[in-house]
């Protein structure tokens, strides 16, 4: 968590303690700092024609939106490289539910969305801003477009953008928009489903009728108050920050790629998620790769997962048309705020040393 956000999380536990759905003074007090911190979130991403609903993080935004639409018997149409939040949420709605291909570069596929809207009305499309395992970008504003003229209904998962790139809610006319506040410096378990179409939401937690009557339970003020803190610093780096993480990645990539034949590239390094880069090592386990990069210290992530004793390869991966064997040797690397132009050189030296070793054996 960033320091001014931990900061702020520990004043706002300790100046409004009560529940802010409470009547006494006290409870107005608390009422009026949640209404303040959740003012403060709209305004950084200028967000002034919806409701901003609280839940536990991204996970619980995604599933607050499918289900209601799915519920309401609104056809949903879902990316494939989407999130398994997003995925798993209407997986079981077969019925319902139509899946939205992509092209080699990890784009939906445009042509294809454009059939699907019309020959369905209305529907919801759910897309990632930026896919959390290859960091590629989709063209939101094209897409709240398309749907915003044909009557149709927007999702995005922007959990992975907020607070990593400029985005101006102004310019997007989604109607729905998920967030995470760990992912730019905030405190775990808190985020936001952004929404313009409030109405078609039904509660998925019963009980009171906090946000609206959207999600039962007492307000983590502290959280939220600590969420908007987080943003705002977040969004003040970004002018500097984009450029610095966008060339530590790419310079990793070029190392990679003037250093091993047998690499494939699944990111968009000009204009994908600044600082993350995914490669394939076909022949190699990505998961191998973490396991044996994580006893160097270092921490990234493999596209595969491990379910029941198998390795699976990465459903995102496997959209952009990599063949099973690609996947199951993918590898996303992450850089931040503590990633420096060194210590890049040093994992780019450590990587390759383990894909020579395991090459030899």
């Amino acid at each position: 968590m960033r320091p001014e956000a931990l900061e702020a999380y520990v004043e706002a536990a300790q100046r409004f303690p009560a529940n802010p759905g409470s009547m006494h003074v006290y409870g107005h007090a608390a009422r009026s700092a949640l209404a303040y911190g959740r003012e403060q979130i709209c305004a950084a991403l200028n967000f002034h024609d919806g409701r901003l609903i609280f839940t536990s993080g991204g996970t619980e935004a995604n599933n607050l939106i499918l289900q209601s639409a799915l519920a309401r018997g609104i056809p949903v149409r879902i990316a494939r490289n989407t999130h398994p939040s997003c995925w798993y949420a209407t997986m079981e709605s077969s019925g319902q539910v139509g899946v939205l291909p992509l092209n080699r570069q990890g784009l939906i596929d445009r042509e294809f969305l454009i059939r699907q809207l019309k020959e369905h009305q209305p529907t919801l499309i759910s897309v990632s801003h930026a896919c959390n395992e290859t960091g590629v970008v989709q063209p939101v504003e094209e897409l709240a477009d398309l749907c915003e003229r044909g009557g149709h209904l927007l999702h995005i998962d922007a959990t992975q953008t907020v607070g990593h790139m400029p985005i101006d809610l102004e310019q997007i006319p989604a109607h729905f928009i998920s967030f995470s506040a760990h992912k730019f410096g905030g405190p775990r378990g808190v985020g936001g489903l952004l929404a313009r179409e409030a109405p078609l939401l039904t509660s998925q937690l019963h009980g009171g009728s906090q946000e609206g009557g959207l999600r039962a339970g007492t307000e983590n003020l502290p959280a939220a108050m600590a969420t908007a803190v987080a943003l705002e610093s977040a969004q003040e780096g970004l002018t500097s920050e984009i450029p610095r993480l966008r060339s530590l990645a790419s310079t990793l990539a070029n190392t990679l790629c003037s250093s091993w034949s047998n690499v494939l590239i699944n990111s968009d390094l000009e204009k994908g998620l600044p600082g993350l880069v995914s490669f394939c090592f076909p022949g190699h386990s990505g998961h191998d790769l973490v396991l044996e990069l994580s006893a160097e210290g270092f921490a990234v992530s493999a596209g595969s997962a491990c379910h029941a004793g198998s390795v699976l390869p990465s459903r995102a991966v496997l959209s952009m048309g990599r063949t099973e064997k690609e996947a199951l040797g993918s590898l996303r690397v992450s850089f931040g705020e503590a990633s420096t132009t060194s210590s890049a050189s040093e994992f780019s030296d450590r990587l390759l040393a383990l894909l020579h070793l395991s090459s030899s054996t």
